[in-house]
């Protein structure tokens, strides 16, 4: 039963409207109200300390499968060199994964250091409040933003390389069909 049902069932005749009743109602749902973000931060903490901790078990896995199924995608591809090289920048990019963590880490500890220099971890929270809470969550996605966003600039780079390596290759067709032209008239 609610702290504000508690006080509203109570028959001693308290004013309900201005008095004590309604301020213990207002301390009850501003808890409440606490108690539900601390639970929201609860859970994103052990989201994240999940992922965390499975980051480099997933990179394993992925760069093992990755050498598993690579035979079958070069003979599939018919051993291209743009295949070869796509392969190779998608396992140097997930083994890149580690440094970037290790970045996150780095940013992790040096930062709250650098803000908050007079603080400890429990001091801080009731201290600095919103902001260190903040900066913990911006700084524990990082886990997940910065191998994506590796990621998502590899792929921008190689649709531009395709571009231009595609452009290229048809300059040199060109070229090859005059060259060719030219020693077939003899």
């Amino acid at each position: 039963m609610s702290v504000a049902k508690h006080l509203q069932g109570r028959g001693d005749g308290g004013d309900r409207r201005g008095g004590i009743d309604s301020g213990a109602a207002a301390t009850a749902a501003a808890s409440g109200t606490a108690l539900q973000v601390a639970n929201a931060f609860s859970g994103f903490y052990t989201t994240m300390f999940v992922i965390k901790t499975a980051t480099p078990m997933i990179q394993a896995v992925l760069l093992m499968m990755i050498y598993a199924l690579l035979l079958i995608y070069l003979v599939v591809s018919e051993y291209d060199v743009e295949a070869v090289i796509t392969a190779l920048f998608l396992i140097l990019a997930i083994r890149f994964f580690t440094p970037l963590w290790a970045l996150a880490d780095y940013l992790d500890s040096q930062l709250f250091v650098a803000m908050f220099p007079d603080a400890t971890f429990l001091g801080s929270i009731f201290t600095m409040g919103i902001e260190r809470l903040l900066l913990d969550m911006v700084l524990t996605t990082l886990y997940v933003v910065a191998p994506s966003l590796l990621l998502a600039m590899l792929a921008m780079a190689g649709q531009r390389i395709a571009k231009v390596g595609s452009a290229d290759m048809s300059k040199i067709d060109r070229v090859s069909d005059k060259v060719g032209g030219s020693g077939s008239k003899r």
